[in-house]
């Protein structure tokens, strides 16, 4: 009776560590067919995003495609103004919607592609201007949101070939691509943000898209990017203002009354210059006194331009770093593409040289 007992005891034990094996190898089964789905999951979801950023990256370069045509069949190459087909911002229409039941609109949405191009010349060559103009442009459009007269200091003890200011020695190296100060002019605008002082948001602003108007995403504070203050004004980077490019000469028929006056001041002095951005945009603004819009005057040769700065000032400006034209050599190009899948953005912008015979080269594309 007892071998009896023992022998059932065994069978229940062999039983239960059978049954917890079971189990156990049920739970490794089932751990591992779970890893196995999540691993499908996770590349599903690459293959999508790839194939997202294959697509977006695609239609970017649609974009960059259209802007050079646009550059290469500008029907006036001694001329450029802000009425010009190129500097239009270029924003496709959304497609038209349909009642079909067949459609799907998640498939059918189309990408939102934002295509703006800017004279390069219609900003200020950072590597010629001096120090007090410099300041005064920070001045003007970042007033008390940063110390401009500490920010120029910076920048100038960056570019400047001697070895002297409060900024030679303590320059910020955040990025590790230069070893600053460099002590020559910059190759590169990006170059600033190596600049102590120099912020993401003071370089590239709030105008994300780049096409000079206020959007819902880059006035809403931190809740997408870019990061903004909400205060219903767009704010322009470095980035917009100043440029490496070129011999100094600023296109009067693209540039910003603001920044015409800073370069004239450090050349004619204040009062005169004034007077002069005050003559200039008389011709230049058309009736409605905006620049950029459809019924703009814009300045036909350098004769137009130097009437009005007169024989004394003309002289001036020939001895400084800076002239004054009415066409330009070099165009910046953006692309802004939104995906209709899940919001994502594409972000790029390229360097255009254009040529006296309208001829373009593409001398720089980079992703945001």
């Amino acid at each position: 009776m007892r071998n009896r007992s023992t022998f059932q005891a065994l069978v229940h034990r062999r039983r239960g560590v059978i049954l917890i094996m079971s189990l156990w190898a049920v739970g490794l089964l089932g751990l591992l067919a779970w890893n196995l789905a999540s691993r499908a999951r996770l590349n599903i979801a690459l293959a999508d995003y790839r194939a997202l950023a294959f697509e977006s990256e695609l239609e970017g370069r649609s974009g960059l495609a259209r802007g050079l045509w646009l550059i290469r069949n500008d029907a006036q190459v001694e001329i450029d103004h802000l009425g010009e087909p190129w500097a239009i911002p270029t924003t496709p229409s959304p497609p038209e919607s349909s009642d079909s039941p067949e459609t799907n609109p998640q498939r059918d949405a189309q990408p939102e592609i934002g295509i703006y191009i800017k004279d390069e010349f219609s900003k200020v060559n950072i590597n010629l201007v001096d120090r007090d103009t410099l300041r005064d442009i920070l001045d003007r459009y970042y007033g008390f949101d940063i110390q401009a007269d500490a920010l120029a200091d910076a920048i100038t003890d960056w570019i400047d070939t001697d070895e002297n200011g409060s900024y030679e020695s303590n320059a910020d190296e955040r990025s590790g691509s230069f070893v600053g100060p460099r002590n020559d002019a910059i190759p590169v605008i990006e170059e600033l943000m190596d600049i102590r002082g120099v912020s993401p948001w003071l370089f590239f602003g709030e105008d994300a898209d780049g096409n000079g108007s206020l959007g819902p995403e880059e006035d809403d504070g931190e809740r997408t990017l870019p990061v903004d203050n909400e205060d219903s004004v767009l704010q322009l980077g470095l980035r917009d203002l100043f440029t490496v490019q070129g011999d100094g000469t600023m296109n009067v028929n693209t540039t910003s009354g603001v920044l015409l006056e800073s370069v004239l001041t450090s050349i004619v002095g204040l009062a005169d210059a004034k007077k002069l951005v005050q003559a200039l945009n008389a011709k230049r603004f058309g009736n409605d006194g905006v620049l950029g819009t459809q019924d703009d005057s814009p300045f036909m040769s350098r004769q137009e331009i130097a009437e009005i700065f007169g024989a004394e000032a003309w002289r001036q400006i020939e001895a400084s770093n800076f002239d004054f034209d009415i066409t330009t050599s070099m165009f910046a190009i953006g692309v802004h593409v939104k995906m209709p899948e899940d919001g994502a953005v594409y972000s790029a912008r390229g360097l255009v040289a254009r040529s006296s015979n309208g001829g373009t080269e593409l001398l720089s594309w980079v992703s945001d």
